[in-house]
This record gives C-alpha cells, structure tokens and sequence, in this order.
C-alpha cells in the first residue's frame, strides 16, 4: 500500500499475514534491495587502470597471521570494506579507507559474500588438515556493531571433502535468489556444483554434469559463468532436463584464478596467472589485459564507482580506476 505524506515523501506499508518472523524479514530485505538497486546508478570501471590509493594491510593482520588476503567485498549498508586473512575479517571504513578493526571468526577463510540487501555475510571456511570445508551465515548488523559476537545464524559441519587440493586455498561460493530463496554455490572440480539452502545451510541439491571448473559467477540472464584451468564456460539451465546446459566455452592458455563479473558493462573480468588481469564481453572475445601487476590475492569490483579494489602479495590494497 502506497501514500504521500504532507511532505510529498513516498510511504510504503506492508501486509504480510504470515507470522514467521524469517519469512518477514525475508521479505523486507528482498523489498529493500530492490528499492535499492533500481534507484543506483552504476559507473563501469574505465579499464585505464589510473592508481588511486595504496594502503598497506600489514599494520592490521595479528602477528600470528601470516597467510594471504583471499577475499574482498564492500558493504555500502554499512560504509565497510571487508577482507578476509586466515581467521579474520578486517573491516575498513569505505570512505576514508581508515582501519576500524578485526573480528576473529574461525581459521581458513577462503571466500566471503554479501546478499543483495546487505542483511548477511555468507563464509566458506576450510580445514587444510582435513581438506574439509564448513559454510557460515553471519547477520551483518550484529556482526559489525558486536565484533562477531551472537552473530552466527547457522554453520553446517565439515562434512564434504575436496578430493583434488590444486586451488583449494581459492575457493569462492556464489549467492543466487531462486523463487525468492536465497542458495548458496559452491563448485567443485571433480564432483560438480553442490547448492545449499541459504536459510538453514543444508545440501539442497547438485549437479555432478558441472565438473572441472574452479569459480563461478551469474551474469544478469542468471547464467553461470566458470573458469578453471582449461579457460571459461557459460552454463543456462534447462528446467525441463534439470540441468545445466553448455552454451560455449573458450579454451585460454592461462591458469584462471578468479572470476568477476561487471553488471553495468557486462564484462567478465578474470585473474590470470596470478600477476595479470584479462575482460572479456559476454562471448568471451577478449578486449584486453593489464598485464604489470604485482602477484593478486584478491579482487572485487567497486560499481558504485567505476573502481577495482586489487590485493598483492605484498599485503597492499591497491585501488583503481
């Protein structure tokens, strides 16, 4: 139900007759994101590759950690940057790109993402002992205003084992909304793509046909976009055949490392052996590479901007745009 006030400011009341609380505060993030996202302008990154700042993380790692930065993501909800080293999460401010603080949450942090409300963080956590890995569900509000404290929603045991352990260290998980529930990706390389309930983190279901690929990605047309050793695919689901379906690949004479995908210009961005970095349009002909980088830990796309946040190997977060 829509009205105006004496203000000529728009009000929105909502009418939900279920007394769930999860299905109401599902619902109020899924009305927020996209009250938000239609109202955003985004700004493709330039591909200039212009060094706007470089800010050194060493000073906020603990002196036990010694493992490289995996994953970054940005917060606009709550003015974060938030980077994942070995058993922390290390917060900056978004604006001042100031240090805030570190949460401990558990060792093997490998990939981190944030639903499209910016209500949760999902984990993917490893167990390099065991070659095991575990998902967490974190609620954003309380992990930011508590220091982690009371802010895990679920964690699902280290019950599923990668067999092959070349890239175990970059593993990344997706999030995709499906008839307004939200799933959790994870690809794995010899045994597919395995798909877990965002709400309670059980296996929902699996698609063993998606093998030897790394990462993943979903584009606008909710397809899947992978790399792996072998170069890039794109997958559309065939609902009548409850699979995914090849669409086309491209062989590359590189090792893929990462995945990204830029809505507003919808380019494929990939880390490419390490030290370099490849956009592609949608039919994978390449446009172009920055090829003078120091070795990439991490990287995330910043659309609000038209900027590329890129952490090396020398512990520096270098953005561009």
């Amino acid at each position: 139900m829509f009205h105006r006030d004496e203000e000529e400011k728009v009000c929105i009341s909502l009418c939900d007759f279920q007394f769930d609380d999860d299905c109401k505060r599902r619902l109020h993030s899924m009305l927020k994101g996209k009250l938000c996202s239609s109202s955003i302008e985004l700004k493709p990154f330039s591909k200039q590759f212009n060094l706007l700042n470089t800010i050194s993380l060493s000073p906020y790692a603990s002196s036990s950690n010694t493992s490289f930065y995996q994953d970054v993501r940005i917060v606009y909800k709550y003015n974060l940057i938030i980077i994942t080293q070995g058993s922390d999460l290390i917060l900056l401010d978004y604006q001042s790109k100031q240090y805030l603080k570190s949460i401990s949450i558990e060792n093997g942090i490998t990939s981190i993402e944030i639903d499209n409300a910016e209500e949760f963080l999902y984990l993917l956590v490893i167990n390099y002992s065991t070659k095991c890995f575990s998902l967490q569900k974190h609620d954003l509000n309380q992990l930011v205003s508590s220091g982690g404290n009371n802010s895990l929603l679920w964690k699902n045991s280290y019950g599923f084992y990668f067999r092959d352990d070349e890239h175990i260290s970059q593993r990344k998980i997706a999030l995709k909304e499906v008839n307004s529930k939200q799933y959790v990706y994870l690809m794995y390389f010899t045994d597919g793509l395995v798909v877990y309930n965002g709400s309670n983190g059980e296996l929902d279901h699996s698609f063993v046909d998606l093998y030897y690929n790394y990462f993943m990605k979903f584009n606008e047309k909710g397809q899947i976009l992978t790399s792996s050793l072998n170069g890039l695919g794109k997958y559309t689901f065939c609902l009548e055949e409850n699979k995914w379906k090849e669409e086309e690949t491209e062989p590359l004479y590189a090792s893929v490392e990462g995945i990204h995908y830029e809505k507003s210009s919808q380019l494929i961005y990939t880390i490419e052996d390490s030290y370099f970095i490849a956009w592609y349009d949608e039919q994978f002909n390449v446009e172009n590479k920055k090829l003078d980088l120091q070795q990439i830990t991490a990287m995330t796309i910043d659309e609000r901007r038209g900027e590329i946040y890129i952490i090396s190997s020398d512990r520096n977060l270098n953005i561009y745009n």
